[in-house]
């Protein structure tokens, strides 16, 4: 978490260094200023989630009318209160039995009740139920397929029969095998996966022009499992003359391992006193 509070603080203060500095008008937004509290908030609250999704906007705005009548005393005790309602009201609606503690009897909603929830599929889709996605299990018991696990598959007929008097041993895959670029060489197609023949490569130093890491082929070669490229990445540094789009980002950064310089001081100063001066001359036109 520090290195990443670190990372996150260095990153804000980049983004805001540029900004001002082309015009300082943008600190009059008030969305700039609530992004230099976001590491202190995720230190209090938790991870951010993604607030630019129209799913989190849904999901706000529930929150927002869960808490409006909220007496801010125990806020967080008044919306779980809130959405525990809202899943009794659910359980109800769907059939569910609730059962009264004082006089322990038993009661459910009238069929004239469970009508409204059977045949309005608005309400069920607010509710969170999605009738089409439980049309397999009207009988019981049912089959449901399982997936063995990679590591405890049998030895396939082809191999015993070719090789009876030998003993085979199924290598497992380590879970902690560091992360390395490749250049593909061939795609092989079996029964029911690709594996890629790659050449492994090296950090050949920063490009002066474009900033860039750049890399070279080592002698190392190996064979891997398509599903365990992570993402395809460009590496040619020539993205205008290559026509090529810029894709996988998170990738591209992780993997150069470029250092970031934070913004110094007297940066920040300069870049406030070029912002203003932006902002007046657009002030004078």
């Amino acid at each position: 978490m520090t290195t990443f509070q670190n990372n996150l603080k260095t990153h804000i203060s980049i983004f805001m260094h540029h900004l001002v500095k082309s015009n300082a008008q943008w600190i009059n937004k008030p969305k700039f200023h609530m992004l230099t509290h976001l590491p202190a908030s995720i230190l209090r609250f938790g991870p951010a989630p993604l607030f630019a999704t129209k799913k989190f906007k849904s999901y706000n705005g529930i929150l927002r009318n869960a808490s409006t009548h909220s007496n801010r005393l125990a806020p967080g005790r008044n919306i779980a209160i809130k959405f525990g309602n809202f899943h009794a009201l659910r359980s109800v609606l769907s059939g569910g039995v609730s059962y009264n503690q004082k006089t322990q009897t038993t009661s459910n909603a009238s069929p004239q009740v469970l009508n409204i929830f059977q045949n309005t599929p608005s309400i069920q889709n607010s509710m969170g139920y999605d009738a089409a996605s439980y049309q397999f299990a009207k009988q019981f018991p049912f089959e449901s397929p399982v997936h063995q696990p990679t590591n405890e598959l049998p030895i396939p007929p082809s191999l015993r029969t070719q090789f009876p008097s030998l003993e085979f041993c199924q290598i497992i895959k380590s879970s902690n095998v560091a992360e390395y670029i490749g250049c593909v060489n061939s795609i092989w197609n079996t029964s029911a996966m690709f594996v890629v023949f790659l050449t492994k490569m090296k950090d050949a130093g920063v490009n002066p022009y474009y900033g860039m890491q750049q890399f070279s082929k080592t002698n190392a070669a190996g064979f891997v499992l398509s599903s365990d490229i992570v993402a395809t990445l460009n590496l040619q540094h020539n993205c205008f003359d290559g026509k090529s789009s810029f894709h996988a980002p998170e990738e591209h950064r992780r993997m150069a391992q470029l250092a970031i310089r934070p913004i110094q001081p007297n940066e920040l100063v300069d870049g406030i006193n070029q912002g203003h001066e932006t902002w007046n001359l657009n002030c004078e036109d």
